[in-house]
Order: structure tokens, then C-alpha cells, then sequence
């Protein structure tokens, strides 16, 4: 099947915020869970054909694909009569922490998972709900050097 056939499967979006519709702008906020497609395979116009009734433009989509690979888009048209719309890409993450045997690492859990969180060698949430990589990667500096020092 080629790329530009593929289309969002209605069941994996979720509205979790509905924006109030301002100068035609609505800005809701949606959850987009795939287990079928990657991210780079929904960058096309017709991808989002399938939910057009649910989005509107404005709206922010968080992606999570079936790499566990995120992205947020905005959907900044939709054209009905052509079943298509247009979007920007506002972030991508890419990046997956991995649980090593000794100390802890970080890792992002989404917006509905408790942000950034810190792991331990199990992959164990010991600590949650870091808004930014920073303030993760400084608890996790914390925790493994006072578990050194003990």
C-alpha cells in the first residue's frame, strides 16, 4: 500500500480538550495512539481524511506511533470537499531512554504518562511529572550520585 493511502484509524484518536472556537480558530486537543503506522508515514495530506469530523483547524494532535516515536502537529487547514488538510509539525521526539543495570536513566512518558519521569535499572518510575528534559536529567543526576555516596 502506498504512503498516500494510508489513513488515521478513527478508534486511536482521543479528544481529551475542546478548545472554544475564536476567529475560526479552535485549538481542541487531541491524542493520536497508532500501532500500525510511523510518524513519517502520516505526513501527508490525506493521512487525516478519516477524522476530519472530529478536528478542526487549530487543533494540536500528540502523536504516538508504532515505534513509540511522538510528534505534535497543527493542523492549520482542512478542505473537506477534498478530504484533506494541511498541518505543521510543531515537535518531534525520537529519542527512547534505555534502563541500564546500575544507576537511573530518563524517560518520556507524554503528556498523559507524567511527562519526563526518572527510571531505575528495572525501568521502575522512582520519580515523575518533569516538565522538561532538564529538570529530569538534573533528578537523575541527584539520585545517582547520592546512591554513589551511599
Amino acid at each position: 500500500m502506498a504512503v498516500s493511502e494510508l489513513v488515521a484509524d478513527p478508534r486511536g484518536l482521543s479528544t481529551w480538550a475542546h478548545g472554544a472556537n475564536r476567529n475560526g480558530v479552535a485549538r481542541s486537543r487531541h491524542d493520536y495512539d497508532s500501532k500500525d503506522h510511523i510518524i513519517d508515514d502520516m505526513m501527508h495530506e490525506g493521512y487525516w481524511r478519516s477524522v476530519q469530523d472530529d478536528i478542526e483547524q487549530g487543533d494540536l494532535i500528540w502523536i504516538i506511533d508504532a515505534k513509540q516515536e511522538q510528534c505534535l502537529i497543527r493542523i492549520d487547514w482542512i478542505d473537506k470537499g477534498l478530504r484533506k488538510s494541511g498541518f505543521s509539525l510543531v515537535e518531534r521526539i525520537s529519542e527512547h531512554a534505555v534502563a541500564v543495570s546500575a544507576g537511573y536513566a530518563i524517560k518520556w512518558r507524554g503528556p498523559k504518562g507524567g511527562f519526563w519521569c526518572v527510571i531505575d535499572g528495572e525501568g521502575v518510575v522512582v520519580r515523575d511529572g518533569h516538565r522538561t528534559r532538564q529538570d529530569a536529567e538534573r533528578a537523575r543526576d541527584i539520585l545517582n550520585s547520592t546512591s554513589e555516596a551511599a
